[in-house]
């Protein structure tokens, strides 16, 4: 098998929403290209999340495997401190010659890759201390109306990335133009399917989840610092399972609720897709680098692994 040019520099990045498969797809390219793959998905930095973030068992998987299972504490791991990783991670890919394949789909890190943060949240806080969500809303909209306008009070991780925006820059997020600074060319592919197949298979992995021992997993971190973060963070189906635990609705009424707000993730994800591709196709690309989005519902996956692969192995030397 070829390698590629550690030099060169080269990156694929498999997005899409959650559920559609992008772990699969990750794994039939690693058997075709020379590669290594590197996480993306946040909830799969820590741990002690494992069933309810659908991690793979990547310490049995024969391809390399990055960024998984990196943080023991319940601590924040900011975009900043994503990107100076994922820079360490696929330098060391390149110097092995092989293609770094960035799989996941939290948003505001994938982003990251592609437009660097100024600043972290954190830095921000520091600045502004509100007594409530409301407060914070508040301090945006005297900052900029027409942002703040724009996002719901209670949505304090869209509030404080504007406020970390203005924080960093002293511009006004409305009027803020992203500053594009890939770390090298690339791929990056959104994968989707079908609404109907889609919302299948998040339903039926909720179920899965639970049947694997979600439950069981949630439990074991009653009573210690990870309840208040899965609280903080609002992983989706955590804190769901925690209020099943503390009586608050029993075991079909939560997994229709974790299934419900996991559609509406997926949905989410989507917008944020067609924002960025959006973004990307605006900047001054290089001939070398390709974004796209594949429907897998209507793909023949094993052809598709195919065409792809021969497509990015004209890259190597």
């Amino acid at each position: 098998m070829k390698s590629f040019n550690g030099m060169q520099g080269y990156f694929l990045v498999l997005f899409g929403p959650t559920g559609v498969g992008k772990s699969e797809v990750a794994l039939m390219l690693s058997q075709e290209l020379p590669s290594e793959i590197v996480n993306i998905d946040m909830g799969q930095f820590y741990t002690p999340l494992s069933i309810g973030t659908a991690k793979p068992n990547w310490c049995t998987i024969p391809v390399p495997h990055h960024l998984f299972d990196i943080l023991n504490d319940p601590v924040n791991f900011t975009v900043i401190d994503y990107r100076k990783r994922f820079l360490e991670t696929a330098g060391q890919i390149w110097q092995r010659h092989n293609l770094p394949i960035v799989v996941g789909g939290s948003c505001f890190y994938v982003q990251a890759i592609f437009f660097p943060p100024r600043a972290s949240v954190e830095e921000v806080l520091k600045t502004v201390c509100p007594v409530n969500d409301t407060d914070l809303w508040k301090q945006l909209y005297e900052i900029d109306p027409k942002r703040a306008l724009k996002i719901h009070p209670h949505d304090i991780y869209r509030i404080k990335r504007a406020l970390e925006i203005w924080r960093s820059t002293g511009k006004k997020p409305s009027v803020l133009v992203p500053f594009y600074d890939p770390p090298a060319t690339f791929t990056l592919i959104c994968l989707i399917r079908d609404r109907a197949d889609l919302y299948n298979r998040i339903d039926k992995r909720t179920e899965e989840m639970i049947d694997a021992g979600w439950i069981d997993e949630v439990k074991a971190m009653l009573s210690t610092p990870w309840e208040q973060f899965l609280r903080t963070k609002k992983f989706i189906g955590y804190s769901e399972i925690l209020d099943y635990l503390e009586g608050k609705r029993n075991l079909s009424e939560t997994i229709a609720l974790i299934q419900q707000e996991t559609r509406n993730y997926a949905k989410r994800q989507l917008t944020f897709w067609r924002m960025m591709e959006k973004q990307l196709c605006n900047e001054s690309l290089s001939p070398t680098t390709t974004i796209e989005t594949v429907n897998l519902t209507s793909t023949d996956l094993n052809l598709y692994i195919k065409q792809l692969s021969k497509r990015l192995m004209l890259l190597l030397p």
